[in-house]
C-alpha cells in the first residue's frame, strides 16, 4: 500500500461508545522544503515588481481607504497583504499544479508573480488588483506545457 492511500483508522470514545474515526496520513515534509525556493521566488519577484510600480505613482482606490492608495502605501498593501501570502503559501505551491525540479519551480514562481504584477499594473481599484494576482497563475498554466 502506498503512503498516498494509506489511512489510519483510530477509534474514538465518543458518548461511551468506540467510533472509528479516518484520518489522512500525514503530509511529506519534503513537498513543502522544496517549495521554499519557489516561495521565495514569487515574492523577491512581486515585491520588486510592485515597488517599480509603486516608484511611479501608481495608484488604486480601495474601499476601506479614503482617497487612493499610492506609494510606499501601495506597496505593502499588495506585497505583505494576507490575500498575497495565501497565494504564495498554499495555492501557488500545489504539488499538483507546480512543476518537478528546482529551477522549473522557481522559474514558474519567477513568472506567475511578473505577469501577475504586470496585470496589476493597469489595475485602479483593490477589485481589479487582487483579480489581476490571480490571473496570473492562469495566464501561466495556459501557457505551460
Amino acid at each position: 500500500m502506498t503512503t498516498e492511500a494509506a489511512v489510519l483508522v483510530r477509534a474514538v470514545r465518543t458518548a461511551g461508545r468506540q467510533v472509528p474515526v479516518v484520518l489522512p496520513p500525514p503530509p511529506d515534509p519534503r513537498l513543502h522544503l522544496a517549495a521554499v525556493g519557489m516561495v521565495a521566488a514569487i515574492w523577491v519577484t512581486f515585491a520588486a515588481c510592485t515597488g517599480l510600480l509603486a516608484a511611479t505613482g501608481h495608484c488604486m482606490t480601495a474601499r476601506w481607504h479614503v482617497g487612493q492608495v499610492c506609494g510606499g502605501s501601495f506597496w505593502s498593501v499588495l506585497a505583505l497583504s494576507p490575500e498575497i501570502l495565501l497565494f504564495m503559501f498554499f495555492m501557488i505551491t500545489d504539488p499538483k499544479t507546480t512543476p518537478d525540479g528546482r529551477r522549473p519551480r522557481a522559474l514558474y514562481g519567477a513568472s506567475v508573480a511578473f505577469l501577475s504584477a504586470l496585470l496589476v499594473a493597469p489595475a485602479r481599484t483593490e477589485f481589479s488588483t487582487k483579480f489581476g494576482v490571480l490571473a496570473g497563475p492562469v495566464v501561466v498554466c495556459a501557457g505551460s506545457p
